[in-house]
């Protein structure tokens, strides 16, 4: 069975598209919370530093 997909760039320029805007809402909902994404990963490297002083002497 032929793959008409393959011919045509409009299946590419389709998933550039939705990457695009779907990277474009990710960005909008990082900005507007952008106060929990600072505690989260302020959160996330609290929990990290013993290994990171650890790899630092070691």
């Amino acid at each position: 069975m032929k793959n008409r997909w393959k011919d045509t760039g409009y299946a590419k320029a389709g998933i550039t598209a939705f990457i695009v805007i779907a990277a474009l809402i990710l960005f909008y909902l990082l900005l507007t919370h952008l106060g929990d994404v600072s505690a989260a990963l302020s959160n996330f490297a609290n929990i990290l530093m013993p290994f990171i002083v650890g790899a630092a002497l070691a």
